[in-house]
């Protein structure tokens, strides 16, 4: 769009302000010669403020409404001219003024400010842009703003309003059947759609727009897109960046971090094997004790440290047979590496537990690939439950290792099977939402040297955004070699100092377009 042929008609016209108290002053001066000098503004009370101008786009805009409110919409139109050459980069991050301006019938400003002046875009921002383009009379440019902004179908809260402006915009150009479509849908949903209007909520919470808000500055907000330029995609070369602003940025820190040489004592599924195995390109010494993912749960880990502590004799019952036989020979040698850790990592993996239908206990075994169980049944632990196996873990491990940092987390790979639901998709999602707020939970509670390092967040909720397949690593289950690296890299850089250096580049893996 042509900005010039948008804001034309400017003039040569300039505009003095001053503020006195909350009263806008204002008076236009002909930049023509033979023009009469402006009329003084009137003299301020004794104790008057000294006026000042806007400081900023947003006060400034706050004036031009004023004006508009007491009916001048000329000196309107002139005051916003004026704010936005002063303040020609500054973005908003929302449309409501540009929404003001439109009610308030200045379209040509709205139509600047959603071009310019915001960084909103989406169907919203398109249906501003209509909205302004139809008042301003170029209906076949509106058009093509105001079918995307409906397009998705969504109802947000101006969506009765731009059906009603699509209608218009049918109706000029001659689109009658077209008009009484969007006419009717707009009247159905303004009769039974239950949304509140702007003015209703903003009085129903006493808002206070363009005023400082100490919560909102003290807040973190969803991204709304992944570049400057609006992309909803994130590309690999900006995957970084994107992870240390919106993922581990204010993440807690250890008094001690990772140095050169040390030890670290990695536990849990096959993600806490590929962490360490990742781990061994820096210069430390990874020590990984592996459970099956289809067993790492937090039930199991809680048996296998009370194991390793002797609170379950080998002959107690069959889980902890099972457990002997598994690690009976390796005991030692985890305790050993665990007691002289320098940092723990514990990769907590799944919340659907299996358990022998005839006596209603745990089993501690992989159930999906051994026909002997025919009476087992499938059940995700509540949170709480899961929070007391956590809990119970940690006491244990601290019994071994009571001053290392512990980074606790979640790992991404799905949930193999299920048969407590319908669908494993569903089953994986209670599982993991479950454990995630446990170990939210388990955060509150075990002290100041327990930390969480987000890798579930940045596979599973970061990777529906990504340009490329996070799971593509053997099957649809298992994490790309290369975001593991990529995870791995930033857990360094997080938590180590700086005598960590990696030894050997990344492995560059091969992917097929």
């Amino acid at each position: 769009m042509d900005r010039d042929s948008d804001l034309s008609a400017a003039g040569a016209l300039k505009i003095e302000t001053c503020f006195i108290s909350s009263d806008l002053w204002i008076s236009p001066v002909m930049s023509d010669r033979n023009s009469a000098m402006p009329t003084s503004p009137p003299d301020p009370a004794p104790n008057a403020p000294k006026p000042s101008p806007p400081n900023d786009l947003t006060s400034s805009i706050a004036g031009v409404l004023a004006v508009l409110r007491a009916g001048s919409l000329a000196d309107a139109e002139k005051l916003y001219r004026i704010g936005i050459e002063r303040f020609p980069n500054q973005r908003f991050p929302d449309l409501a003024p540009g929404m003001q301006l439109l009610q308030a019938g200045l379209a040509w400003a709205a139509l600047d400010f959603v071009v310019h002046r915001t960084s909103v875009t989406g169907p919203e921002a398109e249906g501003l842009r209509g909205r302004a383009l139809l008042a301003l009379d170029r209906p076949a440019e509106a058009e093509a703003f105001l079918r995307a902004a409906l397009a998705p179908r969504r109802v947000f809260q101006e969506s009765v309003e731009l059906q009603e402006a699509l209608a218009e915009v049918c109706d000029r150009l001659g689109q009658a059947t077209e008009a009484r479509f969007w006419r009717r849908r707009a009247r159905i949903m303004a009769e039974n759609f239950c949304a509140p209007a702007i003015a209703d909520y903003d009085r129903a919470f006493a808002l206070r727009r363009n005023t400082r808000n100490p919560l909102r500055e003290r807040a973190t907000f969803w991204p709304l897109a992944f570049a400057a330029d609006g992309n909803l995609t994130l590309k690999r070369a900006d995957l970084r960046t994107f992870m240390e602003r919106h993922i581990v940025a204010g993440l807690p820190r250890p008094t001690r971090f990772i140095r050169a040489e040390d030890r670290i004592f990695s536990f849990g599924s096959c993600f806490a094997r590929n962490i360490a195995a990742a781990l061994l390109d820096f210069n430390v010494v990874p020590f990984n004790a592996t459970f099956f993912e289809d067993i790492n749960t937090p039930i199991a880990n809680q048996l296998f440290f009370e194991w390793l502590l002797g609170k379950r004799q080998a002959d107690a019952d069959e889980n902890t047979r099972r457990m002997e036989i598994l690690y009976g020979t390796e005991r030692d040698r985890v305790i050993r590496n665990l007691a002289a850790a320098d940092a723990l990592i514990m990769t907590v993996g799944v919340g659907a537990v299996p358990f022998d239908t005839a006596t209603g206990q745990f089993v501690f075994a992989p159930v999906f690939e051994d026909g002997a169980f025919d009476r087992i049944e499938m059940r995700t632990l509540s949170v709480a439950e899961h929070t007391a196996c956590l809990q119970a873990t940690v006491d244990s491990i601290r019994a071994f290792n009571p001053t290392a940092p512990l980074y606790v987390t979640l790992s991404p790979v799905p949930l193999n099977g299920t048969t407590e639901f319908p669908s494993t998709i569903i089953a994986d999602c209670v599982s993991k939402s479950t454990l995630r707020i446990a170990l939210a939970e388990l955060l509150r509670t075990s002290g100041d040297n327990t930390f969480y390092w987000p890798a579930f967040e940045i596979i599973r909720w970061l990777g529906s955004h990504l340009e490329f397949a996070v799971f593509n690593n053997l099957d649809s289950r298992h994490p790309d070699r290369e975001i593991i690296a990529e995870i791995t890299d930033l857990f360094v850089q997080t938590f180590g100092d700086s005598s960590l250096v990696r030894l050997r580049p990344a492995i560059d893996t091969p992917r097929t377009p």
